[in-house]
């Protein structure tokens, strides 16, 4: 199993509600060190810069989005999920155009948000913030690695990487979760170490914090909910006892409202998840730690009961990873590389 380490700076600006980042997060930017892009087969063993290989690939073949952008790379923290600070509802092709009807002239396509991803992230940020004195602070970037399935096993369909930061000694992963500040949220590229590691600081935290507030219970969907721009003068509000749902289901609810919302998709929230059934797939935690990939994979759909209850915790599943590729400059995919 080997290691990529990343070393670079991160912005204590870019979160909310200075910025525009949250606390998962999907959105966190580090500036990256081209010398401390370093990958080991094995922990321990000789270290290789890696740096040319992340610079001159792009995570998407058909869009030609680039891994590493003005020297910035962008990290989803693996482990954890916390509420949606923005989201847009997702354009489905099956469906067809988000876009205002030309009967109604509904709008739909607003950056919506749930309760408390605001209170997570000003939490994290004042975290952060006691660190140091200055706006930019260094940072590392660690992820495990399938050494057989070369350096696209880093990144996410989106061309994040994914892993864990520390700053200094504290792994931020772990440390918003035993705060009680996101939910624990698995996948099958996770090692089984790391499983163990999340569940025990979620353990430690899901009594705590805003994580008290998840609601086994499906809200319905607020759409008066939306984005609050700092830019715009929204600052900081005590967020109380308003809860909200699993991060990855509101995620989906979103994009359903808003096909509903446009007569596009009448039926409700269940018969929209099952639409996904071929994709959006799980196994139960100790299937999985039993037989790994081999486990039997259901639908996200079982997860969700009649569009009311969810009948597994967030402990209990294990999601299953959309695979990623890398392609170089020419346009070829980057697979195992003998320098890897």
């Amino acid at each position: 199993m080997g290691v990529l380490t990343i070393k670079g700076t991160l912005d204590i600006k870019q979160f909310w509600a200075d910025g525009k980042s949250d606390a998962d997060t999907s959105k966190i930017l580090v500036a990256v060190d081209p010398a401390a892009m370093v990958y080991r087969k094995t922990p321990g063993s000789a270290a290789k810069n890696v740096f040319k290989v992340y610079s001159a690939a792009f995570s998407d073949n058909k869009l030609k989005k680039p891994v590493v952008k003005k020297g910035i790379i962008t990290v989803r923290l693996q482990g954890i999920d916390a509420p949606e600070l923005h989201v847009r509802p997702q354009s489905d092709r099956k469906l067809g155009s988000l876009a205002k009807s030309k009967n109604n002239n509904v709008q739909v396509s607003f950056e919506y948000r749930q309760n408390q991803a605001e209170t997570a992230t000003v939490h994290l940020g004042d975290k952060l913030k006691k660190t140091s004195n200055k706006q930019t602070i260094p940072c590392t970037f660690v992820t495990q690695l399938d050494h057989q399935k070369g350096p696209a096993d880093a990144i996410d369909k989106y061309g994040r990487f994914v892993g864990d930061i520390f700053v200094g000694n504290t792994n931020l992963n772990h440390w918003l979760l035993e705060q009680g500040l996101a939910i624990v949220s698995l996948y099958n590229s996770l090692q089984d170490t790391e499983v163990s590691a999340y569940l025990k600081a979620w353990s430690t935290g899901k009594q705590k914090g805003i994580a008290q507030r998840y609601a086994g219970t499906v809200l319905q969907f607020d759409p008066n909910i939306v984005y609050r721009d700092p830019k715009k003068g929204a600052r900081p509000v005590n967020e109380g006892s308003k809860r909200f749902i699993l991060p990855k289901l509101y995620r989906r609810q979103c994009t359903w409202f808003a096909y509903n919302k446009l007569g596009k998709f009448p039926q409700d929230l269940q018969a929209f998840l099952h639409t996904k059934d071929n994709v959006d797939r799980f196994y139960e935690i100790k299937d999985f730690l039993d037989n790994g990939n081999a486990a039997l994979q259901k639908p996200f759909s079982e997860c969700v009961k009649n569009s009311k209850q969810m009948t597994r915790k967030p402990e209990a599943v294990i999601f299953k990873e959309a695979t990623s590729s890398l392609y170089a400059k020419q346009g070829n995919q980057v697979k195992r590389l003998t320098s890897w």
